[in-house]
């Protein structure tokens, strides 16, 4: 046998080895579809979760995708050689909404529960309480009565990005409703009312020196229902960073000039009449903040409060 045929013969034995393992990877993905199909099918199944997955939902709400994603986490078991003496880790790493944690599950006697790993790296049963989505109050004072609405402020990096941070300095997630509920009640130590209310820009009323922020709806003509009837509308906030943040002009005002040192700059941006999204002169006094958003149906055209805010007290 010549240098050339010697070649020819280790190509095709390389070229022959690989398709025998994509053989075996696709009988692999065949056979957990097939123990998938058979599990989610059984009457007995259950899927026990005390957290806000996206598992979950795709358990609720579409069975052909949580087939997949099953499969997908489950193929290489199969490729490897079933298991058949110890429970079956799935490691979906599935994220909750609520609580921002990152979800594995554990697959035994025909209920899939989750699961986190304790500091040897052994699985154990989740105990972790959830955060409950809810309304909630904070408390910020407004000593002059101009109170300014708007999306995100100016010079809020410079003078607030250090309120995102945990206690170690690491920037907090906010892609969960534990995140936004942390950095609403850090900017509030700061006087500062900063509410997560999505891509909505809702709309401002104001009545009995009570400031109202949400959605107006629609009815079956497409005719726009305003949440307040019977209040002064003054305004919309445009919500592409999807956040309300409302303050007093003079409180923030002066944590700008302590934290950045720009008064002239300050002056020159706050002091126009049409600065930000909405300015209204309130009673001075504090206001207690609600959020009802993180319970409201966001995908409802009935019109909807998002948060309020009342006067409670003077200072």
């Amino acid at each position: 046998m010549n240098k050339n045929d010697e070649n020819i013969n280790s190509e095709l034995k390389e070229k022959n080895q690989r398709l025998d393992i994509q053989n075996m990877f696709e009988q692999s993905k065949k056979s957990a579809e097939e123990f998938v199909r058979k599990l989610v099918d059984d009457e007995n199944f259950k899927f026990e979760c005390h957290h806000d997955t996206h598992l979950q939902y795709e358990f609720e709400n579409d069975k052909e995708s949580f087939v997949e994603l099953l499969v997908d986490c489950l193929y290489m078991e199969f490729f490897r050689g079933m298991p058949t003496d110890k429970d079956l880790i799935i490691n979906t790493r599935s994220y909750c909404s609520n609580c921002g944690e990152w979800l594995s599950y554990k697959l035994a006697n025909n209920k899939l529960t989750p699961i986190e790993f304790d500091k040897n790296h052994k699985p154990v049963d989740d105990k972790r309480e959830c955060f409950k989505a809810d309304v909630f109050s904070v408390e910020i004072a407004v000593p002059s009565g101009r109170l300014v609405l708007v999306d995100w402020p100016v010079h809020g990096k410079e003078t607030l990005s250090y309120l995102d941070k945990d206690e170690v300095g690491n920037t907090e997630s906010i892609n969960c409703t534990k995140g936004t509920f942390n950095r609403s009640n850090k900017y509030a130590k700061e006087n500062i009312m900063h509410f997560f209310v999505g891509n909505t820009s809702p709309s401002v009323y104001l009545k009995d020196n009570v400031v109202y922020i949400g959605s107006n709806g629609y009815d079956d003509e497409d005719d726009e229902i305003l949440f307040m009837e019977d209040a002064e509308d003054v305004g919309s906030v445009c919500t592409d960073l999807w956040w309300v943040t409302a303050f007093d002009y003079e409180v923030y005002k002066k944590l700008v000039i302590c934290k950045v040192g720009e008064k002239n700059k300050l002056e020159e941006t706050y002091d126009k009449d049409n600065y930000g999204s909405v300015q209204v002169n309130i009673k001075p006094g504090i206001y207690k903040c609600t959020h009802y958003y993180d319970t409201l149906d966001t995908e409802s055209s009935e019109p909807q409060l998002y948060s309020k805010m009342e006067w409670i007290r003077g200072i």
